[in-house]
């Protein structure tokens, strides 16, 4: 899992100093274009400025971290365990609810159960039994 976190800090890390950097081109042509002066290609840059801020804002490039599932695999969709019924295209899962609502998902919406430590299938005995054992014993 370490190394799932490390990529997507990475991810994050790279697509923050592209932000930045059109950023700082925009505001670096709308300071050049106030310093001379003309109204007309003020508004000229004052728009491209804007053009390049949303050029972002309207990427729909979403940082989607998929795991892959098999059929008949447990999963958890907010919050709530479901059964991976199909496999779909294009990352898309057939998910089973378990109140037998049928979903289709994005593989990003979904997570993997953890399975729960493995405890020791011999638990110890409490020491006073082991007493009374010995006191039937005795009798």
């Amino acid at each position: 899992m370490a190394f799932g976190n490390r990529k997507t800090k990475e991810i994050f890390h790279n697509k923050k100093l592209e932000l930045e950097k059109s950023y700082q081109q925009a505001l670096n042509a709308l300071k050049s274009e106030v310093a001379s002066k003309d109204t007309s290609s003020m508004h000229k840059e004052i728009h491209k400025a804007s053009e390049i801020l949303n050029k972002h804002k309207n990427s729909h490039e979403t940082l989607q971290i998929t795991t892959s599932f098999q059929a008949n695999e447990k999963a958890r969709y907010k919050n709530e365990s479901v059964l991976i019924a199909q496999i779909l295209d294009k990352g898309y899962y057939l998910i089973e609810t378990e109140l037998g609502m049928r979903l289709r998902v994005h593989g990003s919406l979904l997570k993997k159960i953890q399975k729960p430590p493995k405890t020791n299938s011999n638990p110890l005995k409490p020491s006073f039994l082991n007493l009374k054992k010995r006191a039937y014993a005795l009798i």
